[in-house]
């Protein structure tokens, strides 16, 4: 993502060439001339009424006596500082400017609900877990950190990343550590925190959280290979059937969809499945 109102790479501002060369030429129309070429081009960002004014390859050479693109950085420290900029590098000790933003990816998933429906139980239950997985991340495509750990509906205190936390560890909980008995830990909830995984959503680790969601998923589809529908374990001393878990699991995900409905429509207004 390009911060608002940020130079192209390699454009310098009349000011900038003013402090470097002394003057400067504009073409007749007011728009700066790029340095990847010799015409006139205007670009982005670019404030209305005020034309930027940069120097040509061929005028750098012209006035320097031959050197490459690096010529400009030479010239100005300031268009060292805005290439800099642009790369994400250290400006000074212990201070990094800004790198391009992680957004969020796009997921495919079918517009009509699952295909199959008049097939074996067990393959439609794994293609509605499937599905609401696939709305989850769909709510939140697009988004960087910070708005995937905006509360947009207050006062709840959820989130699109809390969810996609929240889910990584419903997940978990059920199939690997109550029904396989596997010994992995939570993945964000605590004893002195139960509620973990909503409020500790940290914009800065959204894409290491992602990544876990997505890595729990197929884990738990490892999981539940081999298990029939009659299988059972012992929950809450309670004697509970995969059966009732699979449709549990459908139904956690169908009730925080909703929530997440609510959250993105709040965020951009963006709406719909």
């Amino acid at each position: 993502m390009t911060p608002s109102g940020a130079q192209r790479p390699g454009v310098q501002t009349r000011a900038c060439l003013r402090d470097a060369a002394g003057d400067g030429r504009a073409d007749q129309r007011g728009h700066a001339a790029p340095l990847g070429g010799d015409g006139p081009e205007s670009f982005p960002g670019q404030p209305a009424g005020a034309a930027a004014l940069v120097l040509t390859r061929r005028e750098l050479r012209r006035r320097r006596g031959g050197g490459g693109p690096s010529a400009l950085t030479a010239i100005n420290p300031r268009a060292r500082r805005h290439r800099q900029e642009l790369a994400g590098v250290r400006d000074s000790p212990g201070h990094r400017l800004p790198r391009v933003t992680w957004i969020a990816p796009g997921v495919e998933r079918s517009e009509n609900y699952p295909e199959r429906r008049n097939d074996p139980e067990r393959d439609m239950l794994a293609d509605w877990l499937d599905w609401h997985r696939a709305t989850l991340l769909r709510k939140c495509a697009g988004l960087d950190g910070v708005r995937l750990a905006t509360r947009s509906v207050p006062p709840s205190s959820l989130s699109l990343l809390g969810l996609v936390r929240h889910m990584s560890d419903t997940e978990r909980g059920w199939v690997r550590q109550t029904f396989r008995g596997e010994k992995v830990p939570d993945l964000y909830y605590r004893s002195d925190a139960p509620d973990a995984d909503f409020l500790e959503a940290d914009p800065a680790r959204a894409e290491e959280d992602f990544e876990l969601y997505r890595a729990e998923c197929r884990a738990v589809d490892a999981a539940l290979e081999g298990a029939g529908l009659d299988d059972t374990f012992t929950f809450a001393q309670k004697t509970t059937s995969v059966r009732w878990m699979w449709q549990h699991l459908v139904e956690e995900y169908a009730r925080h969809n909703g929530h997440a409905d609510l959250i993105r429509e709040a965020i951009d207004g963006s709406a719909g499945m």
